[in-house]
């Protein structure tokens, strides 16, 4: 089980990505757990987008574990760091590319979030070297790390994080992408099942679902030639189904999509295995216990992390679309829009 930290008094939290910098002011939210159900499919709506959809503290992060975070062997996190129970770092590199802070950490912006890595446990860091903020453990800290000259202090105190209120929150998201209508399909080509095709509408948010007996036998996904191309600004979100222990070998992906308009949504993995990384894309695993190597561009919300994976910085910017609710019929609310 992951251990969540819920914090005595929940705060507000407001986040902005402006001129490179990521802002910060504190979290919240109520704890209920979130069911995933993938019937009956919720149509998706004309530009109408979930602010924030990571949830605003989640969204600062780069990689993000409900429990604990065990960096294997040397990596790097290129962006910030947070874990809800212990986090143990043998030899990394985290936060060289967030925005360096002023060398007075006391007269840092407030309105500038100024920690790089956080755990609601302990964190250990015996090599390695972390940048541009503080390392905040909620137990205590065992820092022998190298610190660079933009580096502030290590804290020991509560993280003002409630990671409680963000489980809920990202697994309440999973849920709801998860019940989304499929605009488009995964397929195996007849020929050679480790091709799989991605045949697109052309819309602006694309939703498919890839059974995950087809994913660990793939080595490349590729747009099928007949599909409509999709505007450059689209979102790709690909709902992974079907097996407890998901294996994904090395996987190459021709497609369209932005790095950071890409969701890995793996909806009933209890176990994640990326020895080889996973082709550009953020990273939905909220059950599961992810491993790997290789590299992910993009972020990780996860129940636990251990591996040697590299996190290139790629804060994720596409629409996620809100959920119209059904009527009692079946079909949505006749002032919904649902086309994309």
């Amino acid at each position: 089980m992951p251990f969540l930290l819920k914090s005595s008094t929940a705060t507000a939290l407001a986040v902005a990505f402006v001129a490179g910098l990521w802002t910060f002011a504190g979290d919240g939210g109520q704890q209920k757990p979130a069911v995933v159900s993938r019937a009956p499919r919720a149509p998706v709506t004309t530009g109408q987008c979930i602010d924030h959809p990571f949830g605003a503290a989640a969204s600062l992060f780069n990689g993000f574990t409900l429990g604990d975070f065990h960096g294997v062997g040397s990596g790097l996190v290129e962006g910030r760091l947070a874990a809800g129970g212990s986090l143990t770092l043998d030899s990394y590199s985290v936060g060289k590319e967030l925005p360096a802070v002023t060398a007075d950490c006391s007269r840092t912006s407030a309105a500038m979030y100024a920690n790089t890595i956080v755990a609601g446990g302990i964190i250990t860091l015996p090599a390695g070297e972390f940048y541009n903020g503080h390392v905040v453990a909620g137990s205590s800290a065992k820092v022998t790390a190298k610190r660079s000259p933009s580096t502030c202090k290590v804290k020991t105190f509560l993280p003002s994080i409630d990671f409680e209120a963000a489980a809920h929150s990202l697994e309440t998201l999973a849920a709801e992408l998860a019940s989304l209508s499929a605009t488009g399909a995964i397929v195996e080509s007849p020929a050679d099942p480790a091709a799989l095709h991605l045949t697109l509408s052309g819309k602006a948010v694309e939703v498919v679902e890839c059974n995950a007996g087809m994913l660990v036998r793939a080595a490349s996904i590729a747009v099928s030639p007949q599909s409509p191309k999709p505007p450059s600004s689209a979102t790709l979100i690909i709902n992974v189904v079907g097996a407890d222990t998901v294996n994904v070998p090395a996987l190459q992906a021709h497609w369209p999509f932005a790095q950071r308009k890409v969701i890995w949504n793996f909806v009933d993995a209890t176990l994640l295995n990326l020895p080889h990384g996973l082709p550009p894309g953020s990273i939905l695993a909220l059950k599961a216990a992810v491993e790997g190597a290789g590299s992910v561009v993009g972020q990780l919300f996860a129940a636990s992390y251990k591996g040697s994976i590299d996190f290139q910085i790629a804060p994720f910017d596409g629409c996620l679309p809100k959920v119209v609710p059904k009527t009692q019929s079946g079909q949505p609310p006749s002032s919904a829009t649902t086309s994309l």
